[in-house]
C-alpha cells in the first residue's frame, strides 16, 4: 500500500511539472507578445498625438497671426476667409484625437 501511495505521488508531482510547463510556459509567452504588442501601439498612439498636437500649434499661430493682420488692416474682412479656414483645420485636428 506505501508502495502504491509513493507511485501515485510521483504521478501526481510529473503531472504538476508538466502543467507547469506546458500551460504556464505558453501564457509567459504569450504574456510577453502582449506586452510587445502594448508597447508598439503606445509609441503609436504617442508618435500620433504629438503630430497632431504640433499640427494643432501650428494652425493656432497662423490663426493669431492672421488676427493681428486684420485688426491692423484697413479691411479686416480681407482676412476672414483665411481665418475660417484656419478654424475649421483647427477643429478638424482637434475632433480626430
Amino acid at each position: 500500500m506505501a508502495e502504491v501511495h509513493r507511485q501515485i505521488q510521483m504521478q501526481l508531482e510529473d503531472m504538476l511539472k508538466s502543467f507547469h510547463n506546458e500551460l504556464l510556459t505558453e501564457l509567459e509567452k504569450k504574456v510577453e507578445l502582449d506586452v510587445r504588442y502594448l508597447n508598439a501601439a503606445l509609441k503609436k498612439y504617442q508618435m500620433e498625438h504629438k503630430s497632431k498636437g504640433e499640427s494643432l500649434e501650428k494652425c493656432q499661430a497662423e490663426l493669431k497671426k492672421l488676427r493681428r493682420k486684420s485688426q491692423g488692416s484697413k479691411n479686416p474682412s480681407k482676412y476672414g476667409d483665411k481665418e475660417m479656414q484656419f478654424e475649421h483645420t483647427a477643429l478638424n485636428t482637434l475632433e480626430r484625437e
